[in-house]
Protein backbone atom coordinates (compact mmCIF):
# COMPACT_ATOMS: atom_id res chain seq x y z
CA UNK A 1 0.00 0.00 0.00
CA UNK A 2 3.08 2.64 0.59
CA UNK A 3 5.03 1.47 -1.92
CA UNK A 4 1.52 1.95 -4.21
CA UNK A 5 1.52 5.51 -2.71
CA UNK A 6 5.18 6.40 -2.99
CA UNK A 7 4.91 5.23 -6.99
CA UNK A 8 1.84 7.49 -7.46
CA UNK A 9 3.23 10.41 -6.33
CA UNK A 10 6.49 10.23 -7.93
CA UNK A 11 4.40 9.43 -11.10
CA UNK A 12 2.57 13.27 -10.21
CA UNK A 13 5.82 14.49 -9.64
CA UNK A 14 7.50 13.67 -13.15
CA UNK A 15 4.65 14.98 -15.02
CA UNK A 16 4.10 18.28 -13.32
CA UNK A 17 7.92 18.63 -13.96
CA UNK A 18 7.49 17.53 -17.70
CA UNK A 19 4.58 20.13 -17.85
CA UNK A 20 6.30 23.39 -15.87
CA UNK A 21 9.37 22.53 -18.32
CA UNK A 22 6.78 22.58 -21.94
CA UNK A 23 5.12 25.67 -19.95
CA UNK A 24 8.47 27.23 -19.57
CA UNK A 25 9.81 26.36 -23.53
CA UNK A 26 6.17 28.34 -24.43
CA UNK A 27 7.14 31.22 -22.38
CA UNK A 28 10.34 31.70 -23.50
CA UNK A 29 9.56 31.27 -27.31
CA UNK A 30 6.57 33.70 -26.58
CA UNK A 31 8.97 36.42 -25.08
CA UNK A 32 11.67 36.08 -27.69
CA UNK A 33 9.03 36.22 -30.24
CA UNK A 34 7.52 39.59 -28.54
CA UNK A 35 11.33 40.87 -28.17
CA UNK A 36 12.34 40.26 -31.24
CA UNK A 37 9.02 41.93 -32.86
CA UNK A 38 9.68 45.18 -30.68
CA UNK A 39 13.43 45.32 -32.24
CA UNK A 40 11.89 45.05 -35.66
CA UNK A 41 9.28 47.56 -35.13
CA UNK A 42 12.13 50.22 -33.52
CA UNK A 43 14.16 49.76 -36.30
Amino acid sequence: MLGLVISLLIIALVVIIKNIRIMNNNLTRFCLRSSANGLIYNQ
